[in-house]
């Protein structure tokens, strides 16, 4: 999977994505994206087939080898001894499978499609989570005794490369997904000019993946961010926040607190357009989804994606920690009130009371962030679900 990642890392290197939005969009850079794309998804796909090809070819070619050594052997007997019933017959059936084997050499069927990062992308998600497990347990030593010793301290270290590799390697492949995904939808994306009137489209992206948008500080991610308390904001009230502010320290220092504005060219998106929570402005959107009867229908929309998630142990499409590089796992406020805008929020699965684990979390304070995460879930519209 070399090629795989070094290609990926390669093309899209070049632009800031929030999601499968990409930021600093003009038209240029939009046709850019969707050729990077077309070229990253076409040559992964090649590759794949290559691969596939020799995978499937080498296991009918061993297999060809077997029965030609096993009719070698019977052709031997036969002019020893001649052929008992049974061995007659064990002979016409190696030469009909000989022939099968001949026939799908020849016409060896390259359509399907496959999925390269689909196909690695559950083991190194389970390896990530196994490595996070083991580096929480000797923080936990850490705070417990005081110290952890030499030996302790060196497996950390060959864990915490190990974790930064596994994170590198699962964001090469959401980069691939996200590619797909470009292209799928190609004829939906358009350069969209955030302001005050769409601010909900940047909200919709809020909290997932960010690529490319490094602090300038420590080189961390960064994330968009608005204050907590707001569920409609305007462009200018959204800003940069580094992922830092979320790591805490054994004396409960914050690694990082840089923050920045956002630039006009950061307003400029590259994004999906045909979205149903898109034609009503952020105030319609509001005013929509606080209506009881919707907002009870999305909190059971909500809580069935809450189900299946913990089911399956793994966390939201599209939404990783930035420390721990885990997909984020959908939960719900112990105080939790009948505000579904003050109700849910996304978090590492590494939490740990005390500081002891990560706080990092995105709260789903608007209606467009509860949007995205139905549409990573379940794969439609939230309107179309609750209206």
């Amino acid at each position: 999977m070399g090629f795989f990642f070094d290609l990926v890392g390669g093309i899209f290197n070049a632009f800031v994505q929030v999601g499968t939005a990409v930021a600093k969009a003009t038209q240029e850079v939009a046709r850019e994206v969707v050729s990077a794309a077309k070229i990253l998804v076409d040559k992964i796909e090649k590759s794949a087939r290559e691969h596939r090809d020799r995978t499937v070819k080498e296991k009918l070619l061993d297999e060809r080898a077997g029965i030609n050594d096993e009719l070698i052997s019977l052709k031997r007997k036969h002019e020893e001894r001649g052929l008992l019933p049974a061995e007659h017959h064990r002979h016409a059936e190696l030469r009909k499978r000989r022939d099968q084997i001949n026939q799908k050499l020849r016409e060896l069927d390259l359509s399907e499609r496959p999925e390269p990062a689909s196909q690695q992308q559950e083991q190194t998600e389970r390896q990530l989570q196994q490595i996070n497990e083991e580096i929480l347990a000797l923080r936990k030593r850490y705070f417990d005794r005081g110290g952890l010793t030499e030996a302790d301290r060196q497996r950390s270290r060959q864990l915490t490369a190990e974790r930064a590799r596994l994170s590198q390697e699962l964001g090469t492949l959401d980069k691939f997904n996200n590619a797909e995904t470009i292209v799928r939808e190609e004829k939906d994306y358009q350069v969209i000019n955030i302001a005050d009137s769409t601010t909900h489209i940047l909200q919709y992206h809020v909290g997932q993946s960010t690529y490319n948008k490094a602090c300038p500080v420590c080189g961390r991610p960064m994330v968009l961010q608005w204050r907590r308390d707001q569920a409609t904001v305007q462009a200018n009230e959204v800003f940069w926040g580094c992922s830092g502010w979320y790591h805490i320290d054994a004396h409960n220092h914050r690694a990082c607190t840089q923050t920045a504005r956002l630039s006009p060219e950061d307003l400029s998106l590259f994004a999906n357009r045909n979205r149903k929570e898109f034609e009503l402005t952020p105030t319609e959107l509001d005013g929509h989804v606080r209506s009881p009867q919707r907002a009870a229908r999305l909190q059971q929309v909500v809580e069935s994606i809450r189900s299946q998630q913990n089911k399956s142990s793994m966390g939201i499409d599209g939404y990783r920690c930035p420390i721990h590089g885990e997909r984020l796992r959908l939960r719900s406020k112990r105080d939790a009130t009948d505000n579904i805008l003050d109700r849910y929020f996304l978090g590492c699965p590494r939490w740990l009371p005390n500081n002891q684990g990560c706080g990092f979390l995105v709260k789903l304070k608007s209606p467009a962030q509860l949007a995205a995460v139905v549409n990573a879930q379940q794969h439609q519209s939230m309107l179309s679900i609750i209206d």
